[in-house]
């Protein structure tokens, strides 16, 4: 009995030794997938930093052309040569004007705005009116100061933001 105890144990801690080996070389292909995945997460990151700083310089660049006026002004005369005047005045509304230094690009926006302003002034009035017909006066007040500031002469936008201002309480 003495010789069997031996044998058992023995074999045993083969059995032991043999799941240990195992489970060290299932551990050391985890710990290579795990360098593998934190190489790439470092590539990624580094992907990651410089699309973050190219598109830092693209916002840049295009806050650029906005204050010089020059995207928005490219904008609303694409816009007009595909006869979507709505979206052209949409556009031209943002531009400051002062903003505007060229000859070239100030002559082009009093041209825009001349042929689609007092258009949509009224557009904007007539939609206006229809919201305010409908006691939505917040909204209305939107489209009638859109409107003047197309055309400060149309009228009655200038009478119904009066009007919208009253119904909803202000009185200044």
């Amino acid at each position: 009995m003495v010789a069997i105890v031996p044998g058992i144990r023995a074999k045993s801690v083969s059995n032991k030794n043999t799941e240990i080996v195992s489970l060290n070389e299932t551990m050391a292909k985890t710990n290579a997938e795990l360098d593998t995945v934190t190489g790439e997460n470092a590539e990624l990151k580094k992907k990651v930093e410089t699309l973050e700083t190219k598109n830092k310089q693209l916002s840049e660049t295009t806050k650029k052309n906005e204050n010089n006026g020059f995207g928005v002004l490219a904008e609303a005369a694409a816009y007009y040569t595909m006869d979507d005047n709505a979206k052209a005045a949409e556009a031209l509304v943002k531009v400051d004007k002062s903003t505007l230094k060229d000859k070239n690009m100030l002559n082009l926006y009093n041209q825009l705005s001349a042929k689609v302003f007092v258009e949509q002034s009224t557009r904007l009035y007539q939609a206006g009116y229809t919201l305010y017909s409908r006691g939505q006066y917040k909204e209305a007040l939107k489209s009638f100061e859109t409107s003047l500031k197309m055309n400060p002469e149309n009228v009655d936008s200038m009478y119904f933001t009066a009007r919208s201002y009253d119904r909803l309480g202000e009185k200044d």
